[in-house]
């Protein structure tokens, strides 16, 4: 049986930390922001052509926050954009996030926004709107699984 010492015993709970905070950024970040609507890249003009989704299944509503169908997943990952994403790895990258800081007691996020993300109608993406956003979530945490509200 192996015995461990002080240090790294120290630097496994230092590591658990470092991944459950970054774990936490990532669903902070995607839940206060997918309602925003808004992305920082560039779209073509439709000419107010329709735009048609496929989908597998039947989805049942655009509010993420008010379902747990993993169905609805597909079009909002079509439809909203976010904070942060996670790779393939599971590190959060930026969205509409373009950086972020964590304080040292991993309870304060502090982000920096991108300046060219807009809304469909024009209207610039402020951070007030990921306030918004969150506020709302916070309503109907008890059916999303995007969002758990324990913490709020």
């Amino acid at each position: 049986m192996k015995t461990i010492n002080k240090k790294e015993n120290y630097a496994m709970r230092t590591q658990k930390v470092t991944n459950f905070a970054t774990l936490f950024l990532c669903i902070i970040m995607i839940a206060a922001s997918v309602l925003t609507g808004c992305t920082a890249k560039e779209t073509a003009d439709t000419g107010n052509k329709p735009v048609v989704v496929y989908v597998a299944d039947i989805f049942n509503t655009l509010n993420p926050y008010d379902t747990g169908a993993f169905s609805d997943s597909y079009v909002f990952n079509q439809v909203y954009e976010s904070l942060a994403k996670a790779n393939d790895q599971g590190n959060a990258i930026p969205g509409l996030a373009k950086s972020w800081e964590i304080s040292a007691d991993a309870l304060t996020y502090t982000m920096k926004l991108v300046d060219n993300a807009v809304f469909h109608n024009g209207e610039k993406f402020k951070a007030s709107d990921v306030v918004f956003t969150y506020n709302f979530a916070k309503g109907f945490a008890p059916k999303s699984l995007l969002f758990n509200g324990e913490n709020c």
